[in-house]
Protein backbone atom coordinates (compact mmCIF):
# COMPACT_ATOMS: atom_id res chain seq x y z
CA UNK A 1 0.00 0.00 0.00
CA UNK A 2 2.77 2.37 -0.63
CA UNK A 3 1.51 5.06 -3.06
CA UNK A 4 5.15 6.00 -4.18
CA UNK A 5 6.12 3.00 -4.92
CA UNK A 6 4.75 2.86 -9.11
CA UNK A 7 6.80 5.81 -9.31
CA UNK A 8 10.01 4.51 -7.73
CA UNK A 9 9.60 1.32 -9.82
CA UNK A 10 9.61 3.29 -13.25
CA UNK A 11 12.51 5.96 -11.84
CA UNK A 12 14.81 3.20 -10.92
CA UNK A 13 14.02 1.35 -13.96
CA UNK A 14 14.69 4.51 -15.95
CA UNK A 15 17.83 5.20 -14.30
CA UNK A 16 19.07 1.63 -14.60
CA UNK A 17 18.27 1.35 -18.52
CA UNK A 18 20.20 4.57 -19.10
CA UNK A 19 23.41 3.63 -16.95
CA UNK A 20 23.12 -0.10 -19.09
CA UNK A 21 22.76 1.41 -22.13
CA UNK A 22 25.89 4.34 -21.60
CA UNK A 23 28.06 1.10 -20.16
CA UNK A 24 27.32 -0.92 -23.45
CA UNK A 25 28.10 1.90 -25.75
CA UNK A 26 31.24 3.19 -23.53
CA UNK A 27 32.48 -0.37 -23.43
CA UNK A 28 32.26 -0.91 -26.98
CA UNK A 29 33.05 2.16 -28.14
CA UNK A 30 29.59 2.60 -30.19
CA UNK A 31 27.83 6.13 -30.27
CA UNK A 32 29.37 9.50 -29.88
CA UNK A 33 30.57 10.66 -26.42
CA UNK A 34 27.66 13.62 -26.83
CA UNK A 35 25.07 11.00 -26.81
CA UNK A 36 26.85 9.09 -24.14
CA UNK A 37 26.36 12.14 -22.37
CA UNK A 38 23.39 12.27 -22.53
CA UNK A 39 21.82 8.98 -21.86
CA UNK A 40 23.76 9.42 -18.70
CA UNK A 41 22.49 13.07 -17.86
CA UNK A 42 19.03 11.35 -18.24
CA UNK A 43 19.41 8.74 -15.69
CA UNK A 44 21.52 11.40 -13.57
CA UNK A 45 18.15 13.10 -13.48
CA UNK A 46 15.91 9.96 -12.75
CA UNK A 47 17.78 8.46 -10.22
CA UNK A 48 17.09 12.17 -8.26
CA UNK A 49 13.74 11.44 -8.78
CA UNK A 50 14.24 7.92 -7.33
CA UNK A 51 15.52 9.39 -4.53
CA UNK A 52 13.11 11.78 -3.65
CA UNK A 53 10.72 8.77 -4.10
CA UNK A 54 12.89 6.22 -2.02
CA UNK A 55 12.48 9.64 1.08
CA UNK A 56 8.66 9.07 0.53
CA UNK A 57 8.52 5.37 0.71
CA UNK A 58 10.62 5.42 3.48
CA UNK A 59 8.55 8.00 5.28
CA UNK A 60 5.47 6.20 4.49
CA UNK A 61 6.74 3.09 5.59
CA UNK A 62 7.56 3.78 8.91
CA UNK A 63 4.04 3.57 9.91
CA UNK A 64 3.58 -0.24 9.07
CA UNK A 65 5.56 -3.15 7.49
CA UNK A 66 8.06 -2.36 5.46
CA UNK A 67 11.12 -4.00 3.99
CA UNK A 68 13.26 -1.25 4.83
CA UNK A 69 12.89 -1.28 8.60
CA UNK A 70 12.60 -5.60 9.15
CA UNK A 71 14.95 -7.81 8.70
CA UNK A 72 18.16 -8.81 7.14
CA UNK A 73 16.54 -6.69 4.31
CA UNK A 74 17.33 -3.66 6.18
CA UNK A 75 21.06 -3.97 6.17
CA UNK A 76 20.74 -4.79 2.60
CA UNK A 77 19.11 -1.58 2.32
CA UNK A 78 20.29 0.62 4.49
CA UNK A 79 24.04 -0.65 3.78
CA UNK A 80 24.41 -1.41 0.95
CA UNK A 81 22.10 -0.24 -1.83
CA UNK A 82 20.98 3.25 -0.05
CA UNK A 83 24.93 4.52 0.02
CA UNK A 84 26.47 2.76 -2.90
CA UNK A 85 23.26 2.24 -5.34
CA UNK A 86 21.56 5.42 -4.85
CA UNK A 87 23.76 8.37 -2.68
CA UNK A 88 27.35 8.00 -4.32
CA UNK A 89 26.75 7.55 -7.74
CA UNK A 90 23.82 10.30 -7.59
CA UNK A 91 27.07 12.30 -6.30
CA UNK A 92 29.46 11.20 -8.72
CA UNK A 93 27.40 11.36 -11.93
CA UNK A 94 26.30 15.05 -10.93
CA UNK A 95 29.64 16.16 -10.45
CA UNK A 96 31.13 14.45 -13.74
CA UNK A 97 27.60 15.66 -15.95
CA UNK A 98 26.91 19.24 -14.23
CA UNK A 99 29.60 20.03 -12.97
CA UNK A 100 32.67 19.02 -15.30
CA UNK A 101 34.44 17.68 -12.55
CA UNK A 102 35.30 13.87 -12.24
CA UNK A 103 35.72 13.10 -7.48
CA UNK A 104 37.56 9.57 -9.69
CA UNK A 105 38.77 8.51 -12.57
CA UNK A 106 36.53 7.38 -14.87
CA UNK A 107 33.25 8.82 -12.66
CA UNK A 108 30.77 7.97 -15.13
CA UNK A 109 31.18 4.19 -15.60
CA UNK A 110 31.76 3.83 -12.02
CA UNK A 111 28.84 5.62 -11.33
CA UNK A 112 26.60 3.96 -14.28
CA UNK A 113 27.91 0.61 -12.82
CA UNK A 114 26.65 1.42 -9.34
CA UNK A 115 23.56 2.36 -10.31
CA UNK A 116 23.31 -0.77 -12.33
CA UNK A 117 23.93 -2.91 -9.15
CA UNK A 118 21.94 -0.62 -7.25
CA UNK A 119 19.09 -0.68 -9.30
CA UNK A 120 19.09 -4.67 -9.39
CA UNK A 121 19.66 -5.18 -5.54
CA UNK A 122 16.28 -2.49 -5.15
CA UNK A 123 14.11 -4.52 -6.90
CA UNK A 124 15.48 -7.37 -5.24
CA UNK A 125 14.39 -5.98 -1.89
CA UNK A 126 11.27 -4.84 -2.62
CA UNK A 127 9.78 -8.60 -4.53
CA UNK A 128 11.42 -10.18 -2.39
CA UNK A 129 11.62 -8.34 1.02
CA UNK A 130 7.75 -7.50 0.67
CA UNK A 131 6.69 -11.04 -0.24
CA UNK A 132 8.82 -12.29 3.20
CA UNK A 133 6.42 -10.73 5.68
CA UNK A 134 2.93 -11.58 5.76
CA UNK A 135 0.61 -8.95 6.85
CA UNK A 136 -2.49 -9.59 7.74
CA UNK A 137 -5.22 -6.85 5.72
Amino acid sequence: HDPFLPPLFMSSGVATAAAAIFLLSWASGLGEASGRRRVLRTGAMALAFEAVMLLGSIVVGLGGVSPFFLGWWTALFWIVILPFGVVLPLVLLSMALFRDRELVRNAAVVGASLVLVGGILLRLLEVLGGQSYYVPY
